[in-house]
């Protein structure tokens, strides 16, 4: 019985002891060969970041909402116009996963997957500050594209729960499950003792 024990504790705390590490590394690119790969390309403000609840690896993703400014690709390209939008990336750099400050205004090459928009350090995502050669290129080439003032807004989806959330809450649930049978075997025990 105490190796049945032991190897329920050995099993709960494997996913606490056991880190996979991550490194990122990027290929770089010039501004066209960021526009070219990427799905959607725009500028905007961050006015909210949605990082997971519970996390416990790197690359989990946290939802960066948009105030778009202007758009260069994509978007407008659909017929869709919007005021905000909510793009993807990993938690942490590590598993290159760029890291947004809200308020702060950022040119965002993304791309859609599986009906989210997402994006990285890999992308060509880059402040404002830090793009203005790039934006003063991109308006330059295609000037006659750009959408600047969004009419309709049209929300994403947003998912409660992340893998590693639901992870968190099954080992918890099996914990709680794990002490109650502890606690039945031990009244039982206890019962039969008296006796």
């Amino acid at each position: 019985m105490k190796k049945f024990y032991f190897l329920i504790i050995l099993t709960l705390l494997l996913p606490v002891v056991s880190n996979v590490v991550y490194s990122c590394s990027c290929i770089t690119a010039d501004t066209k060969a960021y526009f070219d790969d990427a799905n959607l390309v725009f500028t905007g403000q961050v006015s909210g970041i949605r990082r997971p609840y519970f996390s416990m690896d790197s690359s989990d993703p946290i939802k960066v909402t948009f105030k778009v400014n202007k758009v260069y690709k994509g978007l407008n390209e659909k017929g869709i116009k919007m005021d905000e939008i909510v793009v993807e990336t990993a938690k942490e750099e590590a598993s290159c996963g760029y890291n947004f400050e809200e308020d702060n205004e950022y040119l965002v090459y993304a791309n859609e997957n599986n009906g989210v928009w997402q994006t990285g350090l890999c992308s060509g995502t880059k402040s404002l500050d830090d793009a203005q050669n790039e934006i003063l290129g991109l308006e330059n080439t295609i000037g006659e594209k750009i959408f600047e003032s969004p009419n309709n807004t049209q929300e994403q989806p947003l998912t409660n729960l992340g893998l590693s959330e639901l992870t968190v809450l099954a080992i918890l649930l099996l914990v709680v499950a794990i002490l109650i049978i502890v606690e039945i075997h031990i009244s039982k025990w206890i019962k039969n003792r008296k006796k």
